[in-house]
């Protein structure tokens, strides 16, 4: 990682970016984790920016993170969490791949959005939106039965005439 100096003339570690894509409840979801909730794990959180179509959205989101809204989406990211409907065709500058970020599209349907097939053509590990969905319910499930979730069950529920992109 690359460093920066700091006014105490310290080195301090230049945070990770991370990129999220769109301005609704998931896109909020996926700010606090990539920031607030990553430093309250023990992390350091990413440096986020935000892209939408309404910039002035993307901005509030943003700045609700200590990020910044992207009008146009330029440099290469660590991570890449797109949160708008799968069928928006919705692609990057290549140049957002040079890292080979981490890309979560969740999105379920369909199962290869243009943005993951995007990011496996670069060779980026993803994650799409159906493992997101079979995450969320196994939580779910321990939360509100107490018991342990049947991992295999509902993931082949969730997977069910769905390709897994994730395998190699």
């Amino acid at each position: 990682q690359g460093s920066s100096s700091s006014s105490s003339g310290k080195k301090k570690k230049k945070k990770k970016k991370a990129l999220v894509v769109g301005t609704g409840g998931t896109a909020r979801a996926a700010a606090y984790a990539l920031t607030e909730g990553a430093r309250k794990r023990g992390g350091d959180g990413y440096e986020l920016y935000v892209h939408a179509r309404d910039l002035d959205k993307a901005r509030a989101l943003a700045e609700a993170f200590g990020g910044e809204a992207l009008g146009v989406p330029s440099g290469s990211f660590a991570a890449i969490v797109s949160t708008i409907p799968g069928d928006a065709k919705f692609k990057l500058p290549i140049c957002a791949f040079a890292g080979l970020p981490a890309v979560l599209d969740a999105a379920y349907k369909p199962a290869e959005t243009a943005l993951l097939a995007q990011a496996r053509h670069a060779g980026c590990p993803v994650a799409q939106g159906a493992t997101m969905l079979w995450h969320q319910g196994v939580a779910q499930f321990e939360l509100w039965t107490g018991r342990d979730a049947p991992r295999d069950v509902m993931r082949a529920a969730v997977f069910d005439g769905v390709p897994d992109l994730e395998q190699n």
